[in-house]
């Protein structure tokens, strides 16, 4: 009953914006993906790579939001950066995707990007 309990209590975390569906980290804590993809390793990525070669002196920390969470943990306050990517296109107004991030979550993030 505790492990039902348990998820019940995770999932409704997650429906309401308190916890991200997926969470990754870089080792040392400066680069943080949320909803980004499943079992992604954060010092493996593409951005972080990037961040790393371009910007290594860098004090900021930043997150990276995805589409595959509800589209609400994003809302809540950070100290770090917030960069939002979609991954996909979010042309298609029939999407779910699009009804949740067709602005790119330009109001709450400091830069929103996707595919053209």
């Amino acid at each position: 009953m505790t492990a039902l309990f348990k998820n019940i209590k995770k999932k409704a975390a997650i429906h309401f914006g308190k916890e991200p569906k997926a969470e990754a980290v870089t080792a040392d804590g400066s680069i943080t993906y949320y909803d980004w993809e499943y079992n992604a390793d954060a010092d493996a990525q593409w951005f972080t790579k990037f961040i790393e070669h371009h910007f290594p002196q860098r004090q900021q920390k930043l997150n990276f939001y995805g589409v595959f969470g509800k589209g609400k943990f994003v809302h809540n306050p950070a100290l770090a950066k917030k960069i939002f990517f979609s991954m996909e296109n979010l042309d298609k107004k029939h999407t779910g995707w699009n009804r949740k991030f067709g602005n790119y979550l330009s109001a709450t993030c400091r830069f929103g990007n996707g595919f053209w």
